[in-house]
């Protein structure tokens, strides 16, 4: 079944001021905002944090109040209002693609830790996305595109998955928990491949974070071709 909102509501323009604001997808998971962009009512000029709190697909996470003012973090009110919009916004966008295939054979890797068919998923997915799509705007250039996408297929999966997770060192772009796994994931759109796509990641061992868990953790980075508009390098490592 589909839930009441994407029943009721017509969930497309909000995909359309999503790409036309080239906004980052993941950052719905903590939306930073302020009272009064929340109480405006002037329909020509919403922001999409107002029109995303009015309709209910976010709830308010945590105020913050100081002198002057009054600041709200935004985040999705439950689970299944968080896999049905990132599942709505795939399919708006690439409504010739099979995302429920690719979110299949995704959610089925990342639990067998074969991280070779989550790689081929993901390239398949990509190559499959029609060239038309790409001459209507620069979006691939830009790493926050392809992130929104993996972290879309993910929601849509029903895979946990916190982006921009903090740690001490910095952030991890992409952290994603299947059972007794944990992925840390390093996103990078480059003009040709590096040496090593999990430098960064060994560098600010982002992993320490979760070392006390109980889990396997596994370390993976990939880099974005401008050109090819895929993954040219990807490598990975289990840290636990």
């Amino acid at each position: 079944f589909r839930p009441y909102w994407f029943e009721t509501g017509t969930p497309s323009f909000l995909i359309k001021m999503i790409l036309k604001n080239r906004f980052y997808l993941p950052s719905l998971e903590n939306l930073k905002t302020s009272d009064e962009i929340l109480a405006s009512l002037d329909i020509d000029f919403m922001r999409l944090d107002n029109i995303l709190f009015q309709t209910g697909y976010l709830t308010i996470k945590d105020i913050i109040n100081d002198e002057s003012k009054t600041y709200y973090t935004l985040s999705y009110p439950n689970h299944e209002v968080r896999m049905s919009l990132n599942s709505v916004f795939l399919a708006d966008l690439f409504p010739e693609l099979s995302k429920e295939e690719s979110e299949i054979r995704i959610k089925e890797a990342l639990r067998k830790a074969d991280l070779q068919k989550f790689q081929e998923t993901l390239q398949s997915f990509f190559s499959n996305i029609p060239y038309h799509w790409y001459t209507k705007n620069d979006l691939d250039k830009y790493e926050g595109f392809y992130a929104s996408i993996i972290y879309a297929l993910f929601n849509g999966a029903g895979i946990i998955a916190i982006p921009e997770d903090t740690t001490s060192k910095g952030r991890i772009d992409l952290t994603a928990f299947m059972e007794n796994k944990i992925y840390i994931i390093e996103f990078k759109v480059v003009d040709k491949p590096s040496e090593d796509p999990l430098k960064q990641i060994k560098e600010k061992k982002y992993y320490e974070k979760y070392l006390s868990e109980d889990k396997e953790i596994y370390i993976v980075g990939m880099e974005f071709s401008k050109e090819k508009r895929n993954i040219i390098n990807f490598d990975w490592e289990r840290i636990k």
